[in-house]
């Protein structure tokens, strides 16, 4: 019998130096905490809800960082990002605590998902696991020996500016903080819009206008 593999799950992750103030990240945290529990009660595991932190000047070089690494992975997996262009659609805080988590989910609606550390320990943080949407076909035989091709989840473990990127169809959770130091992530969704300008959710004007002026400074 002859086997093949298709359909593999490509992860892109990078250690990056984090160039932010990290005042306006504990004031947009207390600002965005407080508004969800005087609305919506506590949220739950730090998630805060979404915003748009890569309009927000104090974040621009964080931004960077993140659009260069996408454009890394994008040309990994060749996307044609000269008849396309990728962008921030969605950016948010989350600040987990010890005993807290994040229950398995997926980001629907966007092509890419990732996250930057902006505080974390390397050896006591909790871990992020990525989760294949088939788990269980395999998981219900007794296997023997673990290989890329019966992997139902693969863990990473977290520091401050590691940034790691992935499908967003990929199921994932964070694991319970057992550390009693706070773990501050920068969540964000990357979708796509076609140089013409067809998009089934085009983004303002002033991420057009922002990602031209990023392609402009970042020709060949």
């Amino acid at each position: 019998m002859q086997f093949e593999s298709w359909f593999p799950i490509t992860v892109g992750y990078s250690i990056n130096e984090i160039d932010l103030d990290m005042h306006e990240v504990y004031k947009i945290i207390d600002r965005k905490y407080n508004e969800n529990v005087k609305t919506d009660g506590y949220v739950g595991a730090g998630q805060l809800k979404h915003s748009a932190l890569h309009k927000n000047k104090a974040f621009d070089k964080t931004f960077q960082v993140i659009l260069r690494e996408v454009e890394k992975y994008a040309s990994y997996m060749s996307i044609d990002t000269k008849l396309e262009k990728l962008y921030i659609s969605r950016s948010w805080l989350t600040r987990l605590k010890k005993g807290e988590s994040i229950s398995k989910h997926n980001h629907s609606g966007s092509i890419l998902s990732g996250i930057i550390y902006l505080k974390a320990n390397e050896s006591t943080s909790s871990i992020i696991r990525l989760i294949d949407s088939n788990e269980g076909n395999t998981e219900r035989c007794t296997i023997k020996e673990k290989r890329p091709q019966n992997y139902t989840n693969a863990d990473y473990s977290v520091k401050t500016g590691k940034l790691i990127l992935f499908p967003s169809f990929l199921y994932h959770e964070t694991l319970e903080q057992e550390d009693d130091e706070e773990r501050i992530s920068l969540a964000f969704d990357v979708s796509s819009i076609s140089y013409d300008g067809s998009s089934p959710n085009p983004p303002p004007k002033e991420v057009m206008e922002a990602l031209d002026l990023y392609y402009q400074e970042n020709k060949d």
